[in-house]
């Protein structure tokens, strides 16, 4: 049985930094994409009028 270990403080920040370096496809899809354009529609797509306003959002919503 293995253990799934949690990724540690500056574990994703060190994957993020080789990942530039070695000009993975996401950067470039990073750089090559407008991805404010898409954030009004998901606005719409995560409106839930029925549910609770309490608590922090799960999701960044640019509002």
């Amino acid at each position: 049985m293995s253990i799934r270990l949690q990724p540690g403080f500056f574990d994703i920040h060190e994957r993020i930094t080789k990942l530039s370096e070695m000009r993975g496809p996401l950067v470039g899809l990073k750089e090559q994409t407008d991805w404010e354009a898409f954030r009004r529609s998901l606005n719409v797509v995560y409106d839930k009028l029925g549910k609770s306003r309490a608590g922090a959002k799960p999701i960044d919503l640019g509002t």
